[in-house]
């Protein structure tokens, strides 16, 4: 990705990252290390986000990953709901 227009927009420009997308939404756990809030869930078409043009760069979707998604996206759902309140009004959900 080095060179390319791609990865994670930040306050030095773009940074070559990787984060999951499912059901149009993208998550992005590690966003810290750039400055951002420690977890993401936010539109995929957040323009922060700027995934490789690359083939090599690009994770081909799975049965066992969509199902592991439809298995823990309730989870992490409930999760917020419950420490929303902890997090001052924030919860990494843009």
């Amino acid at each position: 990705m080095a060179g390319e227009d791609c990865g994670l927009f930040t306050a030095d420009g773009w940074m070559g990252h990787a984060w999951v997308e499912a059901n149009e939404f993208l998550v992005d756990i590690t966003a810290d290390q750039f400055g951002h809030a420690p977890v993401i869930v936010s539109p995929a078409s957040n323009p922060t986000y700027r995934p490789a043009r690359d083939e090599a760069n690009t994770l081909t979707a799975t049965k066992n990953a969509a199902v592991a998604i439809d298995e823990i996206w309730p989870l992490w759902c409930s999760y917020v709901a419950q420490h929303r309140p902890l997090m001052g009004g924030s919860s990494g959900l843009l």
